[in-house]
């Protein structure tokens, strides 16, 4: 087995250090130590023999850290720069509209039902300025005619509406089922984008914007494909039947009133597109506020430590001003488009009036008629609103579906599935780092590692001592590969690890690191954690790695014992509580690779 251990060695200088230990005999842990008199002050490598036998030293093996810098002012506003031109918009595309369909494909029968109980409803809702221009007429009759009349013209409405409501409650639960199926689908889809990704997509986009797009976003898009498209379908068919209807009612009168639609087409074809802008600048803002929020909640202690709650809070204030003003942009927006519609509409309905009752005055229509083309054209012009509202809704989800299907389709630089590399029959533990060179991709003007070399054979224990920056965890994190080198190779048992299989490999490789990181479950769960699947672990074995970690003491003395929940990133736990269990995680992984980076590791 070939274990790393870190430890902070004890100098004024600073100087810190990272144990490598080769062994292929399987020992247990016990057998690792690393004391500050075993290491020099000086950065440097070192081998010693758990065994006390003699190993290898390459005195030839080269190494030159470079301290990594703090990053310029300039830089960070250059790619906060970069960051804003990435938030340019372009117009919907066939591709985004063809993805948003293919979402929705497996949910046509939902969707399909929901449409069905649509068109009755809709049906319903234009049968009714008939019934009640006929009740209206109704009332000029005699009175037992009428009584004969408004009787039966009762009872049918009210059976329409009856039937109305039941297509109204299926419509409804159909169409609230397939976009929670989508939004599952979604999600499920997104976060498996998320799982796949390297180590460098995550250096360079904040968890918060990725939490936003996994929640509003989806939720945005989902509601879009289906309560905001039935809703347009519902308003179309509405706004199609009403028109006819109104041409067989009064030809002319229809004509004044649809006098306006090509003006109010224009106008939402206009506000669409800005509603789109202002929608994707609002949903950006918002992810930058959440992202600040989660960072700052998530570190709160560090706030508490520095009392920094006060300026905090003045920070998030000015991150939700942003989002502040890019919402009151886009309700200054729809409030001047359907303050335009709605005065348009009536001084439409104004002109419909004035001539319907010249009509009715010479004989042309019955005051009835007259009624139900009023109501016809109500309802042709809320149709026509809500057509505007649905285009402007449309054009905000497809900002959201393009950020959506990006990430979706965002390919990592180191493939993390089976299917791609080479899997050893075994790992040996010849582990070569050959003229590695080697800078940070946010910062490529530092060169953490230059011409780097170290050969670690089976049975070596060895240390690297370097000061904070020099790229001591950078060599576990390119042996993990995290990250591939800029130049050089880096070798296990011979192989080149960029042609082996990235999950394969770190399978086989164990970190207990400067922060140890567990999750909100309970410990047995936490130690369980990197077991893959189809793998038995019997409790036994899980009791039997915690005593090796030293922690199964402490752990029987909580009330639950192995069940207690350790609350989010273990903080129910101490700091060395947190390192042991993941010791104890990493123990009962046995990987080949079991690296201790630094803090308390030394003390196991």
């Amino acid at each position: 087995m070939l274990r790393f251990v870190g430890r902070k060695i004890p100098s004024s200088k600073g100087f810190q250090s990272l144990l490598i230990n080769s062994n292929n005999n399987n020992n247990t842990l016990s057998s690792v130590c690393c004391t500050p008199s075993s290491l020099s002050h000086n950065s440097g490598v070192y081998s010693k023999s758990i065994f006390n036998k003699p190993v290898l030293l390459e005195n030839n093996s080269s190494r030159n850290f470079t301290s990594t810098t703090v990053k310029r002012a300039e830089s960070v506003e250059k790619e906060i720069k970069k960051d804003e031109e990435n938030v340019k918009l372009t117009k919907p595309s066939l591709s985004v509209i063809k993805k948003l369909i293919e979402i929705a494909k497996p949910e046509t029968k939902l969707l399909a039902t929901g449409m069905a109980c649509l068109a009755v409803s809709a049906a319903v809702s234009l049968i009714l300025p008939i019934g009640v221009g006929r009740l209206v007429d109704t009332l000029a009759l005699p009175p037992e005619q009428a009584t004969e009349q408004l009787k039966l013209i009762g009872y049918g409405l009210s059976g329409l509406f009856a039937v109305s409501a039941a297509a109204v409650i299926g419509r409804y639960t159909a169409v609230q089922t397939a976009g929670q199926k989508i939004q599952k689908r979604l999600r499920k889809r997104l976060f498996d984008s998320y799982m796949r990704q390297d180590v460098q997509f995550f250096d360079n986009t904040k968890t918060g914007e990725l939490v936003n797009r996994l929640s509003t976003d989806v939720e945005v898009v989902s509601e879009t494909i289906t309560h905001t498209i039935i809703s347009g379908m519902r308003s179309l068919v509405e706004a199609s039947g009403g028109i006819i209807l109104l041409c067989f009612l009064s030809f002319k009168l229809t004509g004044v009133a649809v006098s306006i639609f090509p003006l109010l087409g224009i106008g939402a074809v206009v506000y669409g597109r800005y509603v789109k802008k202002l929608s994707k600048s609002y949903l950006d803002e918002l992810a930058k506020s959440t992202a600040f929020a989660q960072e700052r909640i998530s570190n709160i202690r560090t706030v508490r430590l520095f009392s920094a709650e006060k300026k905090e809070v003045k920070n998030y204030e000015d991150k939700i001003e942003h989002v502040f003003n890019s919402g009151r942009q886009l309700g200054i927006a729809r409030g001047v488009f359907y303050s335009a519609v709605n005065f348009g509409a009536n001084m439409s309905m104004i002109a419909v009036l004035a001539l319907g009752g010249f009509d009715v005055i010479s004989g042309a229509l019955t005051v009835g008629k007259l009624t139900s083309f009023l109501l016809y054209s109500i309802y042709v012009g809320i149709s026509f609103t809500n057509l505007s509202q649905v285009y402007g809704d449309v054009m905000k989800a497809m900002g959201s579906s393009e950020r959506i299907f990006e990430l979706m389709h965002q390919k990592p630089l180191i493939e993390v599935s089976r299917d791609h590399g080479k899997q050893l029959d075994k790992i040996i533990g010849n582990i070569v780092f050959n003229d590695v060179t080697f800078s940070y991709p946010q910062r490529k003007e530092v060169q953490v590692l230059k011409n780097f070399n170290l050969n670690i054979k089976p049975g070596d224990v060895v240390a690297i001592v370097g000061m904070s920056g020099s790229g001591k965890s950078t060599i576990l994190s390119l042996l993990s590969r995290f990250y591939d080198v800029d130049n050089g190779l880096i070798t296990i048992d011979g192989e080149d690890i960029r042609g082996l299989d990235a999950t394969w490999l770190r399978t086989h490789i164990g970190v207990v690191s400067q922060e140890p990181v567990l999750f909100d479950m309970t410990i047995e769960e936490n130690i369980r954690y990197g077991i893959p699947e189809g793998v038995e672990v019997t409790m036994e074995q899980i009791i039997e790695a915690a005593k090796k970690a030293n922690c199964h003491e402490f752990i029987m003395s909580f009330p639950d014992g192995y069940n207690t929940r350790i609350g989010e990133k273990g903080m129910g736990l101490s700091g060395g509580q947190r390192q042991r269990i993941s010791l104890c995680r990493s123990i009962l992984l046995n990987p080949k690779i079991l690296a201790l980076d630094e803090a308390t590791s030394g003390k196991f």
